[in-house]
């Protein structure tokens, strides 16, 4: 009987309450900072993303200009199709000043010039919601505007970095 009056006074006690309390904020510190670090990292893996693609964006509009300035649209077809070594990318296109198709290279093999295209709407990127970052850009020769250059391109690689970052979180499974 007085281990059970004994018990009762431990588990009462102010003493295993801060204890119980402690323990408690302790966690809850480590979860809201497990969960701040996983979201940093998909935050930066975005922006990583999204910078590779306008690095790549860039040299194609860089390469671009001849090919536009004279239009020549069997070179910037090759040029296009040099990206096919990227698996990520799913579509490339060039538009004129004018805004209309000028060349296309498409990862699945679909004819982009027989497609109704119309020109990027605006520049920069963007995520749509089925997964593809797009990134579009101006193409200038010095001060001249040439046109425009898009990629499409997939985020599966992003998706399975950010599971890889969920799963070595000291994180609860969802």
């Amino acid at each position: 009987m007085n281990a059970i009056l004994t018990r009762r006074k431990f588990t009462n006690s102010i003493t295993s309450k801060l204890t119980l309390l402690m323990a408690f904020a302790s966690g809850l510190a480590l979860l809201i900072s497990c969960t701040a670090f996983v979201f940093n990292d998909i935050v930066m893996l975005r922006q990583s993303k999204v910078r590779e693609l306008t690095s790549v964006a860039e040299v194609i509009a860089s390469n671009s200009t001849a090919v536009l300035a004279f239009g020549q649209g069997a070179p910037a077809e090759e040029l296009l199709a040099s990206l096919s070594d990227r698996r990520d990318i799913t579509t490339a296109r060039l538009f004129d000043v004018d805004e209309a198709f000028f060349a296309g290279y498409s990862a699945d093999g679909i004819d982009e010039s027989e497609a109704n295209l119309a020109a990027p709407e605006t520049m920069g990127h963007s995520f749509s919601e089925s997964g593809i970052l797009q990134v579009a850009l101006p193409v200038f020769d010095q001060a001249e505007h040439l046109g425009y250059v898009q990629l499409r391109a997939t985020t599966g690689d992003l998706h399975g970095q950010t599971h890889r970052s969920i799963d070595t979180s000291p994180l609860p499974p969802v």
